[in-house]
């Protein structure tokens, strides 16, 4: 039976504690892999990673051959196929987003420099720590030993809460639209999710596909569907996707831990598995000049993912994409980007 390695940085964390049963389950790399665990933390955090060690053998997951945690960087980054970096520093009340950058350059720099030191260079990392794509090009930057290809941040998460309130207009007319009685999110495929993880993320419904009468058709092919998506209500859309996480926070108290961890454990297993055909998801990765984008970020994009390798989906047609707003907004969003950059080079 085949094995997979994976670490887990800030394994003592809430995100992790939701995180940790979806992999050992087997929800992310299938029934017939046995995983090998660690969890990483900061030295004050110890008692709680042997804690959360204590509650995986408790669990008596078939699939773990074996859990570690750890407070040493070296023992982290040694020999493992997958690192999803959860640590940061948090951003508190009063901070700004240059503060955040500011505090979490030496962690993504020494994270970097670990991975180039001590990690095989087949590693797969994703970032997940805000600011997430400044925190991946960072840990980047600190690790030219690792293919770039090997980078990614977090958008998972933005790309199913667009995802899903699309679903929801959609059903809320479902009698206008004439679909089914089981029309459900799954009947939806191909949002995207453009640019910086932050408020300058561009929600882009313009190539999406439902499933209706036995096919996958255009969005915008269905008739009478420019009177419910109209330009007021995908304005709307924007400013929602782009406050749901404070939105959840302002309810909860906390981040959206639970929504988080399946985001993740979503990212990981397409990036193992694949995307089905004629299917593409949201992740922030390092552009090979696509949409003539700089080398050294970390960009969400619209990508495919073939055995492992991921493939950003450039569009030959134009639809209602990169229409005059969605182009206007990707600029901002990409000079918040490269500002966040200059920024963080300007503290390493």
């Amino acid at each position: 039976m085949d094995e997979k390695k994976i670490m887990i940085s800030g394994g003592a964390g809430q995100i992790a504690y939701s995180l940790i049963p979806l992999i050992c389950s087997g929800e992310v790399f299938g029934k017939n892999i046995k995983l090998n665990i660690k969890l990483y933390d900061i030295l004050s955090m110890e008692d709680k990673l042997d804690g959360v060690k204590m509650e995986i053998d408790d669990s008596c997951y078939p699939l773990v051959n074996s859990v570690t945690t750890t407070v040493d960087g070296e023992v982290a980054f040694s020999d493992v196929d997958y690192v999803i970096l959860l640590g940061g520093f948090p951003r508190k009340p009063g901070m700004l987003r240059s503060d955040l950058i500011e505090k979490n350059v030496k962690i993504f720099k020494t994270a970097g420099q670990l991975l180039e030191k001590f990690s095989p260079k087949h590693v797969k990392v994703l970032v997940v720590a805000n600011p997430a794509n400044t925190n991946a090009a960072i840990c980047m930057k600190n690790a030219p030993r690792i293919p770039r290809t090997s980078f990614t941040c977090l958008m998972m998460l933005d790309h199913d809460r667009l995802r899903n309130a699309l679903a929801e207009k959609l059903i809320l007319h479902r009698d206008i639209l004439k679909l089914s009685s089981n029309f459900t999110i799954l009947n939806v495929k191909n949002v995207i999710i453009w640019g910086n993880h932050s408020q300058t993320m561009v929600p882009d419904i313009s190539h999406v596909q439902i499933f209706i009468k036995n096919n996958w058709i255009n969005l915008f092919d269905i008739k009478n569907i420019n009177n419910i998506l109209t330009d007021e209500w995908i304005d709307e859309l924007t400013n929602f996707i782009r406050q749901r996480g404070k939105s959840v926070i302002s309810k909860r108290q906390l981040s959206s831990a639970m929504s988080a961890a399946q985001s993740i454990a979503k990212h990981i297993r397409i990036w193992h598995n694949g995307t089905l055909d004629n299917e593409f998801v949201s992740m922030g990765i390092c552009s090979d000049n696509e949409y003539n984008l700089p080398n050294d970020l970390i960009f969400s994009l619209p990508v495919e993912i073939k055995n492992g390798k991921i493939y950003t989906v450039k569009f030959h047609t134009v639809r209602n994409s990169f229409n005059l707003k969605i182009q206007t907004n990707f600029k901002k969003s990409l000079e918040e980007l490269k500002n966040e950059y200059k920024i963080s080079n300007s503290f390493s």
